[in-house]
């Protein structure tokens, strides 16, 4: 039977509604998050995002809160991107239609050009419903793991030095270097020093664990380390352009792991695109192994 689905704006008056909502699905799919009102707050802070336009709960007929979809806006680069989490009894091809078809929707009203979402290889009902909609299968990522420190070598060769990210000093450095690094990678966009300096401060990242690589008086890359639950993440690193293939990226991540080693962290997650060759084998050398692949789709909704 069709069941009829409301769409809610979200309003910061149902944080808790949105904050359970998320524990429920993330229960079911264990991933050991435990949401609070505080850090759903913060991460519904983040500059760039505008949960009060483009974040929705959504409940049945019966008012039951069954998921939500979530629309995050990068209009530099000319697209969106769509979070859609629904709980598990409601997860057939009409419901997840009936998110996608809002998702499009939405989309098409900020005249962007592409919509983008990503979804677990195992998702096998999404990867359905996606093509349903003419969404192209575009990006594979690997998510991997690594859980020994024996292949960890952190000596950098001489000239260049470790140094800590200073709060209120470095963030038009570390602004302008991820932006440098990344400027030609897929799905990358352009940070604002604003959204550096938010980001920062979240209750999942410390000052501590971002660690610059300076040659002389210039900063020439970084890495990023983040807490993931009870898990330690590189979640970015770089070496800019000129000072690559110089195996500098491995002495990087090989200090980012030893911080989080030192900071109980036994386990250290990434992600990385599986067309950077060069990045997956550093990866395997260091002794990550792959878990498992992130699929990224894309629709575009403009000729």
């Amino acid at each position: 039977m069709t069941i009829s689905l409301n769409f809610n704006l979200f309003s910061w008056e149902n944080i808790d509604d949105y904050t359970n909502l998320s524990n429920k699905i993330d229960i079911e799919k264990h991933t050991g998050y435990n949401h609070n009102s505080d850090n759903i707050k913060e991460k519904l802070s983040y500059p760039s995002l505008n949960p009060q336009k483009n974040l929705f709960i959504v409940s049945d007929s019966n008012f039951q809160k069954i998921g939500y979809l979530l629309l995050i806006e990068e209009k530099i680069i000319d697209r969106a991107i769509v979070e859609i989490k629904i709980l598990k009894n409601y997860q057939n091809d009409y419901v997840q239609s009936e998110f996608i078809k809002k998702s499009i929707e939405l989309t098409k009203l900020l005249s962007i050009k592409y919509l983008n979402i990503q979804i677990h290889e195992s998702d096998n009902l999404m990867q359905i419903s996606l093509k349903n909609y003419k969404f192209k299968k575009i990006k594979t990522y690997f998510n991997m793991q690594l859980i020994s420190l024996s292949n960890i070598n952190s000596k950098l060769p001489n000239g260049l030095y470790f140094s800590e990210f200073r709060l209120n000093k470095d963030e038009k450095v570390l602004t302008n270097l991820q932006n440098t690094i990344f400027k030609n990678s897929w799905g990358f966009c352009p940070n604002t020093i604003e959204e550096i300096y938010y980001k920062v401060r979240m209750q999942n990242s410390n000052p501590n664990g971002i660690i610059l690589i300076k040659n002389n008086y210039e900063h020439i890359g970084y890495v990023w380390t983040t807490k993931e639950n009870k898990f330690g993440k590189i979640s970015m690193t770089g070496i800019i352009p000129k000072f690559r293939s110089l195996g500098i990226g491995n002495k990087l991540i090989s200090k980012g792991i030893e911080y989080l080693f030192n900071n109980k962290y036994s386990i250290v997650n990434l992600e990385v695109d599986s067309e950077n060759l060069n990045a997956v084998q550093l990866y395997k050398k260091i002794g990550f192994n792959k878990l498992s692949e992130i699929w990224w789709y894309e629709k575009k909704l403009i000729s």
